[in-house]
């Protein structure tokens, strides 16, 4: 994006080199140092203190969109706690940029977002020059501090040191620039002479030969040159302990790099931190080959934090150490996000359940959003304890306990587009329920039956469950067709369904109007532990039961879409390892994910590794890349895993889930783990009290 004629700005966002491993940091290094070499360009790093009180504010400035008062309660709560947790540790947000005069970064695409250096993260720009600092024109602001490299000492940078370093010991606000600008072709030839004549110099002491080497190199590798400019920036309430700070940065980077306290110079380096393209200082710039490029480039830019208070609310950062490094907050929908799909891996007690749970009230209270859960392990309840009339009391909710005795569905409801849809939906519900397929005669039987049971039926009565043909009539039309030719085969059909599902134990079950609310609205949350035993009756009871939901909410998005009202939902499913297992529902599944997006539907799954998720065994799973999870969910919460099963997430994610953080999960603690969002990053999922009080009681 030009923001000037010829001035290009952006925020950089590089991986977290610390997670890389070091092919993978060369491999970074070797794209940036391609990327890197035009003309002119400038890398702003800013490393900010978060301030809980104005963390808080700017999160409870959003509860001015929100009419609900129990989702203005929830967001309380929320920012209440983050206010806390920020003031027993400090955290700290950090920011990169680069600008480019007269050419586009192109080749950084991936790794860039069109985007100006914020104003507010350097301060007022009015100020009276003392000798030694920038005093603040008004009363309460604050002092800044500028100093400058006027040499680099001899020696091999690495990304850590001293770049990386710089922003890890940071004790309050800095900002800091680097500077690189090409040394014209016409003046090269004068800057080799010198190198030449250095190199050739004859001097005894250590860094004398290792310049003379640099020298020596820089002559044979023939790269590009460019003067380099260093400039620190550190902002502080107070003069005196701005100044300590100030002499701490200059001794601990003795080694590496001579900073000048720039006494009497301060206000003439202020115009690095914007778009002003030529600043002068008293001194020669530092002349560096291109292959340092990268090098700084990754070193200052592989530390990010970035923490703002938008979207759903995950927890707090973790580095390496476990310390913390400020809240995070996920933004799931966006404009260019219809939908987004999101998985959870976890051992039991790892919190993949808990954490599900809570992030759905979190997306109710943040966005409104409509929400399905089915689970089979009772935890429905307990959500619906945190949003009823016990918690925040959201009007929204309904809680399905889902019973042998209570729960009515009808296969034949129509949930279709259209009638060749709606056959091929029944056809999928019947085969489930008998466990077997149907051959192409059952199928063409069933096909000529479904249309004389809708026939004459108009869209709003197929459509409501009252009036909707029930298995009865289904079966009545298939004995109609035993004078037909293999007519035998349909009445064995009909007797088959029959049997089971209409005069059938089943039949109080599947030959009634469906009894549930299925406009999915609000919170709609089931229940199905009690319908979720170990035999095959149970099975088959909650594969219909899902593949109903399913189908009865695309009905609706698809509803809301036509009528130009589509709205965002989730559904939600805990312990996905049993829908796995069915072909019938697990296809249903796959085409479900991949055409989600388009009706604003987000599916969110758990369980515990990426081998159940599969349908098969750990030991038995190796390459799941092209397994419709892993193709079409971008986004994965991944808790405590043991060593085989990290090892195989490793091995799926690939660049997306570093080693160290592999290596991590089988030491995880409950509600430690790895969020694969936008960018990777170790992540302690906090729950709020109210829904620690709700799940763990």
């Amino acid at each position: 994006m030009s923001i000037t004629k010829s001035l290009y700005s952006y925020e950089l966002k590089l991986p977290d080199f610390q997670a890389l491993d070091a092919p993978e940091q060369a491999e970074i290094q070797g794209v940036l140092d391609n990327a890197l070499r035009v003309a002119h360009l400038r890398l702003l790093s800013f490393i900010e203190p978060i301030s809980p009180a104005g963390f808080e504010s700017a999160r409870r400035a959003q509860l001015a969109r929100l009419r609900s008062p129990w989702r203005q309660s929830y967001i309380e709560e929320e920012a209440r706690v983050i206010r806390i947790q920020l003031e027993m540790q400090t955290a700290w947000s950090v920011r990169h940029y680069l600008l480019s005069w007269d050419q586009p970064l192109l080749a950084l695409s991936n790794y860039l977002t069109e985007a100006m250096p914020p104003d507010a993260l350097l301060g007022e720009r009015n100020y009276d020059p003392g000798p030694h600092t920038l005093r603040p024109a008004r009363p309460g602001g604050l002092f800044v501090k500028l100093m400058a490299a006027h040499n680099y000492p001899p020696g091999r940078w690495t990304w850590w040191w001293p770049w990386a370093s710089l922003i890890t010991r940071a004790d309050g606000p800095l900002a800091i620039c680097l500077d690189f600008e090409r040394v014209p072709e016409t003046q090269v030839r004068l800057a080799r002479q010198g190198l030449k004549n250095l190199s050739q110099s004859r001097l005894d002491d250590d860094d004398a030969r290792r310049l003379s080497q640099t020298a020596q190199a820089a002559l044979e590798s023939q790269e590009p040159v460019y003067r380099s400019r260093l400039v620190f920036l550190l902002r502080d309430a107070r003069e005196d302990r701005l100044l300590a700070r100030a002499n701490k940065i200059k001794q601990g980077f003795e080694a590496s790099l001579s900073l000048s306290l720039m006494a009497g110079r301060q206000a003439s380096c202020l115009g690095f931190f914007d778009e002003q393209a030529r600043v002068d200082l008293p001194y020669a710039p530092r002349t560096v080959l291109a292959k340092a490029l990268p090098v700084a480039v990754s070193g200052l830019a592989g530390i990010t934090n970035i923490s703002e208070p938008t979207g759903i609310y995950l927890g707090f950062r973790m580095g390496l150490n476990a310390q913390s490094l400020g809240p995070v907050h996920f933004r799931g929908w966006t404009k260019t996000n219809r939908a987004y799909h999101l998985g959870f891996l976890g051992t039991t007690g790892g919190g993949k359940s808990v954490s599900m749970m809570a992030l759905l009230a979190r997306e109710r209270a943040t966005h409104g959003v409509p929400i399905v859960f089915l689970e089979p392990m009772g935890n429905a309840r307990k959500l619906a304890r945190l949003l009823g009339p016990e918690g925040f009391n959201d009007p929204g909710l309904r809680f399905h306990e889902l019973t042998w005795s209570n729960i009515q569905i009808n296969p034949l409801d129509w949930v279709g587009e259209n009638q060749a849809e709606q056959e091929s939906q029944v056809i999928a519900m019947l085969q489930t329920m008998l466990r077997r397929q149907l051959d192409n005669i059952d199928r063409g039987f069933v096909s000529k039956a479904l249309t004389v049971v809708y026939e004459g039926l108009s869209m709003d009565e197929r459509e409501d469950a009252a009036t909707a043909p029930r298995l009865e009539l289904l079966c009545e039309a298939l004995r109609e067709m035993k004078s037909q030719y293999y007519g035998d085969q349909a009445e064995y059909l009909a007797e088959e369904i029959g049997g089971l599902y209409v005069s059938g134990g089943l039949g109080s079950i599947f030959n009634r109007a469906t009894n549930l609310t299925l406009d999915f609205d609000g919170a709609d949350l089931f229940d199905a532990q009690s319908v979720a035993g170990q035999d095959s009756d149970s099975d088959d009871f909650k594969t219909l039961l899902y593949f109903a939901m399913f189908s009865a909410l695309v009905r609706t998005c698809r509803r809301d879409k036509q009528a130009n009202q589509a709205r965002p939902r989730i559904l939600a499913i805990d312990e996905y390892y049993a829908m796995s297992r069915n072909p019938f529902l697990s296809k249903r599944l796959e085409v479900l994910i991949k055409t989600a997006r388009n009706l604003k539907l987000a599916l969110w799954l758990a369980e515990q590794n990426l081998a159940t998720f599969s349908g098969t065994e750990v030991g038995k799973a190796h390459d799941l890349t092209s397994h419709f999870m892993l193709t079409n969910i971008p986004f994965w919460l991944i808790f405590k895993q043991e060593t085989a099963e990290a090892d195989l997430a490793r091995a799926n994610f690939r660049k997306r889930l570093p080693p160290v953080y592999a290596n991590f999960l089988p030491q995880a603690r409950q509600g430690q783990g790895v969020a694969l969002l936008d960018q990777t990053t170790l992540v302690n999922f906090n729950l709020l009290p109210s829904e620690a009080e709700a799940f763990l009681k």
